[in-house]
């Protein structure tokens, strides 16, 4: 009997500890976003990005913004031109976390860890739509596809839970 009640208080003390965990535990994952505390960021960041930018380009032909995009509160992605390439620049927070470019008038894709940002041009809307296929041991996972017919510069980013296989087509 003394066993038994012995049993019964060391199960309830491990339930006790176990529902405590459950409760103070941060969120899982690789990204955990305050969204109340990043947004009164955002703006600040987002002046120090491009400030950042315009001094970084202004000894080689300068930077002409043409897009901006958010991602969470957290991430900020800048589509612009300098020294004839068009060029994405990424941001966590004002830390640059890299970029791509290109210099053909067509769509591309720039994957950075768990980042698929697909940038591009699209000169007089020549394409209509892109698709972001996202493949895992040759099985679709998702397809996401994006009305760009009419816009001039393509700028998306999508922060996936993994790094997955992709293939980016347009037309």
């Amino acid at each position: 009997m003394q066993n038994k009640k012995a049993a019964w208080g060391l199960i309830l003390i491990l339930f006790l500890a176990i529902c405590c965990f459950g409760l103070v535990r941060q969120p899982s994952g690789n990204y955990y976003f305050n969204y109340e505390i990043a947004e009164l960021q955002a703006q600040k960041y987002n002046q120090q990005n491009m400030e950042s930018l315009t001094i970084q380009y202004a000894g080689v032909g300068g930077f002409d913004f043409c897009k901006k995009v958010e991602l969470g509160h957290h991430f900020f992605y800048y589509l612009g031109w300098s020294n004839d390439a068009l060029r994405v620049f990424a941001f966590e927070d004002n830390e640059s976390i890299g970029g791509s470019m290109i210099f053909r008038d067509d769509v591309d894709i720039w994957v950075n860890n768990k980042h698929y940002v697909v940038f591009g041009q699209n000169p007089e809307n020549k394409y209509s739509q892109y698709t972001l296929q996202i493949t895992e041991n040759g099985r679709v996972i998702k397809n996401i596809t994006v009305d760009i017919s009419k816009e001039d510069y393509i700028l998306d980013a999508y922060l996936l839970d993994n790094y997955y296989n992709w293939n980016l087509t347009y037309n």
